[in-house]
């Protein structure tokens, strides 16, 4: 995840740059490559540890109860991981555009939504971690997919700005349109 944290920090600045700018095509292609990047950075890891999740948990333990728990973990929720990192880069891509409040409403809505199904599958319905897991990773891509589709919204209302408004710079100042 740290690759992803580091990828969006950058993200978060070079878009800030080039909303100053009024950039607009530059905000897209560095989104578009940092997105594309970590999905690599993140996939990669999250589907070795998927296919093979004894190389990690074996740095911990040699319990069998807690490998069959983390492996099931991995399994489930390691191919999500490249969702993750796409909704960090496109959550700092917003703050870069000025727009904190949308991706920040986002993430407390999927926390409260993915707690609240796990709540439900467990307690509820009487399934065991599985479902939990399951419910995390359909999280993951829901999340990412929900905040790629407000990104593209945003950036092309920002396109079609009437004439006569405010520029980038100031829109970004203000966060608002």
């Amino acid at each position: 995840m740290s690759f992803g944290y580091g990828l969006a920090a950058a993200v978060l600045t070079l878009v800030g740059m080039a909303t100053g700018a009024g950039r607009l095509d530059r905000v897209h292609a560095f989104v578009t490559r940092a997105t594309a990047i970590t999905v690599v950075l993140l996939g990669v890891p999250g589907l070795l540890l998927c296919w093979r999740p004894a190389l990690w948990l074996g740095l911990f333990t040699d319990d069998a109860g807690i490998h069959a728990v983390g492996a099931q973990y991995f399994r489930i929720i390691g191919p999500s991981y490249p969702f993750i990192g796409v909704s960090m880069v496109i959550a700092f891509a917003f703050q870069g555009l000025g727009r904190a409040t949308i991706p920040l409403a986002w993430m407390i809505a999927r926390v409260v939504a993915v707690l609240a199904a796990a709540v439900v599958c467990t307690h509820g319905l009487g399934l065991g971690e599985r479902a939990v897991f399951t419910t995390i990773a359909t999280g993951n891509v829901v999340s990412a997919a929900g905040l790629v589709t407000l990104f593209i919204l945003t950036e092309r209302r920002l396109r079609v700005a009437p004439s006569g408004a405010p520029p980038l710079t100031e829109l970004a100042a203000t966060g608002t349109r």
